[in-house]
């Protein structure tokens, strides 16, 4: 069996983001001794993503791709017909694979009812939060400060941006199986997309497990001068990840006289007066106690693991997630989670989390004070993380999908 991977995610900015993450943890565990099979890579002309992560391909065939550049301006649309109208996926039916593999579905899907297509779906934020990440482009038409020529750009881009998202939504019609990360991924599937539930599989994602004899943990320096317990959050500031609740909680907090530290961490939580959410960078600059809370920026995986370690409790305020996998980071190392009750959280948090049902600042500083009251009841909460984050595997989860896409079985 001939099977075609795409692996050009690695190359435009998602082998630093979840996407890539799947591929390196996924891919990287298909079994490198395999001669049954041919494997093809699809790849762009500026690097080599099997060299590059150490993929377990010992000999393969090969399609290269220009890689096309990032248009700007009006030069956006001549690019997108440029684009609609060129070979997608190179000289890939002169290969003539058995099977596709896609990691990435905004990437597209090849057409022919010969070939079986397996596409990987992580979520649908944009079109269950349309209103926040998926707006329709005629709101800009009366949006008023802007002159005509930013408004054209604006109103194309939108427009592109949209249309391009929704035709790769129905080009999924055209999978033989879709490989969904969670339950609540696929129930938003047939939902919003209306794909039969028969057509897609759920396949869970994992935590990295920590090698013990290579293990390390290094604390920011940025902490040095903190004695307080940390609440810790690490990740983005779009507006699904409610970062204004939990400082509103840290701040109710110690004005209560508890005295905590809050940290945040992720790369776009470097500078206060630079983050990009507004209400976020209002909410820290606006704080009582700015100079007790710490923005970390990017932090290493060293840095995670410490963090993780030693806060009193992670907090993710989050309201849509497609698996949530920093809820289980944190478990596995230790760390007590406090999340709101929504989308894949209880299928990955289960019993062993605060799911909190009421969103805001008061549900979390009430959370946080019970946590503080009764320790036994945080240490049994570790235990269940632990346990919790140890029962998903990333070999299960590669060995599933390896197994799926190499089915003899039909459509």
């Amino acid at each position: 069996m001939k099977i075609a991977i795409d692996l050009r995610p690695l190359q435009i900015g998602h082998q630093y983001r979840g996407i890539g993450a799947y591929i390196i943890n996924v891919i990287g565990r298909f079994p490198a001794e395999d001669t049954e099979h041919i494997f093809i890579i699809i790849r762009y002309d500026n690097s080599n993503p099997v060299d590059d992560f150490d993929l377990p391909f010992k000999e393969y065939e090969e399609i290269v791709m220009k890689k096309p550049g990032e248009p700007h301006g009006l030069d956006i649309l001549k690019e997108v017909v440029k684009r609609r109208f060129h070979r997608r996926f190179g000289d890939l039916y002169t290969h003539n694979p058995d099977v596709f593999f896609q990691p990435d579905f905004q990437l597209g899907l090849p057409r022919g009812r010969r070939m079986k297509k397996y596409v990987v779906m992580y979520d649908i934020i944009p079109l269950v939060l349309r209103d926040i990440y998926l707006p329709s482009w005629k709101h800009l038409l009366s949006k008023p400060g802007l002159g005509k020529i930013r408004r054209l750009r604006m109103i194309l881009s939108a427009w592109l941006r949209e249309n391009h998202y929704l035709r790769s939504l129905r080009s999924l019609r055209r999978a033989t199986r879709i490989l969904s990360i969670s339950q609540a991924t696929t129930n938003d599937l047939h939902d919003y997309v209306g794909i039969p539930r028969e057509k897609i599989a759920t396949i869970h994602l994992a935590p990295s497990m920590p090698d013990e004899e290579s293990r390390n943990s290094h604390k920011p320096k940025q902490l040095n001068k903190s004695v307080n317990p940390l609440l810790y959050y690490t990740g983005g500031v779009d507006e699904r990840r409610k970062i204004a609740d939990l400082i509103h909680a840290f701040n109710l907090l110690n004005g209560r006289g508890h005295n905590f530290d809050l940290v945040l961490g992720g790369k776009e939580l470097a500078e206060a007066d630079k983050v990009p959410n507004i209400e976020v960078r209002e909410a820290i600059m606006d704080s009582s106690y700015r100079d007790q809370i710490y923005l970390l920026g990017f932090t290493t995986q060293e840095e995670k693991t410490w963090l993780m370690e030693h806060a009193f409790v992670f907090v993710y305020p989050t309201i849509y997630e497609g698996f949530g996998l920093p809820i289980l980071e944190a478990m596995l190392e230790g760390c007590p989670v406090i999340t709101y009750d929504n989308s894949s959280i209880p299928e990955i948090a289960g019993n062993s989390a605060i799911l909190l049902k009421e969103q805001g600042g008061i549900a979390i500083q009430d959370a946080v004070l019970a946590l503080q009251k009764d320790i036994e009841w945080r240490k049994k909460l570790i235990a269940y993380g632990r346990k919790n984050a140890r029962s998903f595997s990333w070999d299960r989860c590669a060995q599933d999908t390896y197994k799926t896409i190499t089915s003899q079985k039909g459509r």
